[in-house]
């Protein structure tokens, strides 16, 4: 997508300029020229403008602290784009979640295990989608049952990466996740199909997909990044600390003296168990099906039980 953004960018008069010579008003001049274009019979979107400005913005920041242009300001830092600020507020209501989960199960797809999964992902740890799309069968313990039950995810690579000096982060693994994950490695082994990535799909066919659950499911107004939101509400309702909270949402600005290790993850796998267990002392295996979250039908996952490995 910013290749995209890049060669617009590139068949205008600013892409004549020498970068040591593009000033703030090149950089206005480009945005109103950007908001009033037509494209396709529809004009250009003031979010549209935004996701250039921001590659742009990133190109002046590179030059400034690798290429050697020292002395240049960054013409597109503070540059005002009205109608781009739009914060929405979107949480799921009551049921949808389970409609999305059961209109996901139904589908015809071989894909419907794995728009499940991303899914409750998203809503039970708040992971971006490009997060879960990167996730491979050893992030989430799939090649070995001792790491399974852990219950941790690995994330190898995350947007906020650069700006934390620290290359991505572990987070738990939500209960739902986990029975999802075992109906799919059961599903390999009946079908002899090992991959390396955990989501053998392209991000067009799951955007497609993910049009489909929503239309069918009768939910209107629905982003799949509104369910990262939904997490992060969550997460504040079931008392996780901020500098848990930042841990899980990968936030850049997670407190980075903060060593998480065994006890840490422990301690929010408690918070995040909690709507799931009627009771202290049980172990997944004991898990009732009423214990289960309504998303979360019996009769929807074909098999509980993960392969000998």
């Amino acid at each position: 997508m910013k290749s995209l953004y890049l060669r617009s960018s590139f068949r205008r008069d600013l892409a004549k300029k020498s970068i040591a010579y593009v000033s703030t008003k090149d950089a206005a001049s480009y945005r109103d020229e950007r908001l009033r274009e037509v494209v396709r019979g529809r004009q250009l979107s003031p979010s549209t403008v935004r996701r250039e400005f921001n590659t742009l913005q990133h190109i002046f920041e590179v030059a400034r602290t690798e290429w050697g242009y020292d002395n240049i300001n960054n013409p597109f830092r503070g540059l005002r784009i009205k109608g781009t600020f739009r914060p929405r507020n979107r949480r799921l209501k009551e049921g949808e979640l389970k409609r999305l989960t059961e209109t996901a199960m139904k589908s015809r797809s071989p894909h419907k295990f794995y728009m499940a999964l991303a899914i409750n992902l998203a809503v039970y740890t708040g992971m971006r989608l490009q997060e879960i799309f990167n996730l491979e069968v050893d992030d989430v313990g799939l090649d070995n049952r001792a790491e399974l039950e852990k219950r941790r995810i690995v994330i190898r690579k995350s947007k906020t990466d650069h700006q934390t000096k620290k290359q991505g982060r572990t987070i738990v693994m939500p209960v739902a996740a986990k029975f999802f994950l075992m109906s799919i490695w059961m599903l390999a082994a009946v079908h002899n199909r090992y991959e390396l990535k955990l989501f053998p799909m392209s991000r067009n066919t799951f955007k497609q997909a993910w049009k489909r659950i929503v239309r069918r499911a009768g939910i209107t107004d629905l982003t799949f990044h509104d369910l990262r939101h939904e997490a992060a509400s969550r997460f504040d309702e079931l008392g996780l600390t901020k500098a848990e909270h930042d841990l899980m949402m990968g936030h850049a600005n997670r407190d980075m003296t903060s060593r998480y290790i065994h006890s840490d993850l422990e301690r929010i796998q408690e918070k995040l168990d909690k709507p799931f267990w009627p009771a202290p002392g049980l172990d997944d295996t004991q898990l009732g099906e009423s214990s289960l979250p309504l998303e979360l039908h019996r009769a929807q996952i074909p098999d509980r039980r993960v392969p000998s490995l």
